[in-house]
């Protein structure tokens, strides 16, 4: 999801700033979201990526290796496989680093590769091209094993194609996103105002054209409204408060996850 893939490039020199410190990432995120004029120095951003693409080969080679071992014991091929992310990272695209602060595509356009058993009905290579979501996971694990989603559940499993009009949906409170194959709208509930993009011309997202493009606007609207006002709030069976002691307060916020 980083904007340039891991080289193998040593760098010569350290970034002048300590991004493994404890407090820079909400430190800086603080400070960029603060001033306009406020950026990052692309040393520091190069270092970070660098060291993010090290980390997403590390998990590469550990792949390889839960993969080879299966293998060898002869329970590859039986196997389901599902590899994805939650989030993914900006790294100064629009003037952020982290996560939690927005809904762009370098954040919510994570990997999903699934490896059904074989032999089965599943087993040739295929590519989806209509969008999907994470929610889609639970179902196709259910029809994976053999056993019937609960009605009402939310998201389809991928051993069937999906329609290609499909819209995929993220929320970040108190924004959220709608996500057509042409188009996106992010909307800010809290500002009551949002922005668009087309995908296909301006992937990076650059240029909002809620303005020059109303129709579009007004539609995706109105269908990211019915969602917003339809969606349940999540109910937790036997669900236990926790209470953050320091020490977890704190890693949260080196983090990014709390403010």
């Amino acid at each position: 999801v980083s904007p340039a893939p891991f080289d193998g490039t040593v760098l010569k020199s350290a970034p002048p700033e300590d991004f493994n410190a404890r407090n820079f990432l909400p430190d800086t995120v603080k400070r960029l979201k603060g001033d306009p004029d406020a950026t990052l120095s692309p040393e520091t951003t190069r270092a970070m990526i660098a060291a993010y693409d090290e980390c997403i080969q590390y998990v590469d080679d550990g792949l390889g290796r839960v993969f080879e071992a299966l293998k060898q014991r002869g329970l590859y091929d039986n196997t389901l496989i599902i590899i994805t992310a939650d989030h993914g990272e900006e790294f100064m695209e629009h003037g952020l680093i982290g996560h939690g602060e927005s809904l762009y595509d370098e954040l919510i356009h994570v990997p999903l590769i699934v490896k059904f058993p074989c032999p089965g009905p599943h087993c040739a290579p295929r590519t989806v091209t209509s969008q999907v979501e994470l929610v889609d996971i639970f179902p196709t694990v259910m029809d994976a094993i053999g056993v019937e989603p609960p009605d009402g559940l939310v998201g389809t499993k991928l051993s069937e194609p999906g329609p290609v009009s499909r819209v995929a949906y993220s929320e970040l409170a108190p924004r959220i996103a709608l996500r057509t194959s042409d188009w996106k709208w992010v909307y800010d509930e809290k500002e009551d105002s949002g922005r668009l993009f087309n995908l296909g011309d301006d992937p990076g997202e650059i240029n909002d054209l809620a303005s020059l493009e109303p129709a579009v606007r007004d539609l995706l609207s109105t269908r990211l409204l019915d969602f917003s006002a339809t969606r349940k709030p999540g109910i937790v069976a036997n669900g236990k408060a926790i209470v953050a002691d320091e020490t977890m307060l704190e890693n949260l916020k080196a983090l990014g996850y709390v403010k």
